[in-house]
């Protein structure tokens, strides 16, 4: 097994119910709205079927009061799907990876290991196992209406689990109405030529 290989095993997320089971809500803590608060996971099953989310506490311990303010209603596997692809964007981005690397004063020996590194951690997050990817390296997600800043850090050494490599980006979003929920879409063309769509539903008046 190649260092590269070695690092991402390393740093993989171990099932936590059971043999082959990944974390149900690879964001749970991490989608944070404008207040500060993270969203909680919980689901909806409708026809037999059970629907995951990430939702805004309030609505789901103020009732009405909250629902009239408005908060964060996200579909979860849609969700995460599409900050994957986000992160994947962000890992991409070997301009922005050599600056984060020179600005953090790693050693130029261990650049092109690093950027390998980068780049099978964004071949992970397309992939079916991505969830495990998101849980691994996403740090954090700013929720806006106007966008929402991703934050991940990459794990650069196989010694040392806290030594990682910080990025940041902000993706803007356009807005849509769609009955009682806003549709924020997220249109992003970075250099690589793969095409990020989000799709957050930000609830304004009443959950369904």
């Amino acid at each position: 097994m190649g260092q590269t290989q070695q690092l991402l095993a390393q740093h993989a997320v171990r099932p936590v119910h059971g043999p082959g089971k990944l974390a149900t809500s690879p964001l749970a803590g991490k989608l944070i709205d404008e207040k500060g608060i993270a969203l909680t996971p919980t689901h909806a099953v409708k026809n037999r079927r059970r629907h995951r989310y990430y939702v805004s506490r309030p609505l789901l311990t103020e009732g009405a009061r909250a629902i009239v303010e408005g908060g964060w209603r996200l579909p979860a596997r849609e969700t995460e799907q599409s900050v994957a692809a986000a992160a994947a964007c962000i890992l991409e981005d070997k301009t922005a990876l050599v600056t984060a690397i020179q600005e953090k004063g790693i050693e130029a020996d261990r650049i092109v290991s690093i950027l390998e590194q980068a780049s099978a951690w964004a071949v992970k997050l397309s992939s079916s196992a991505y969830a495990e990817a998101l849980a691994s390296l996403v740090d954090r997600v700013d929720l806006r209406e106007s966008g929402f800043k991703l934050s991940v850090r990459v794990p650069i050494s196989q010694v040392n689990s806290k030594d990682t490599l910080k990025l940041e980006k902000q993706f803007p979003v356009r807005m849509k109405k769609r009955g009682v929920e806003l549709k924020l879409v997220i249109g992003n063309q970075p250099s690589s030529g793969a095409k990020v769509d989000l799709v957050l539903l930000k609830t304004i008046d009443q959950t369904h």
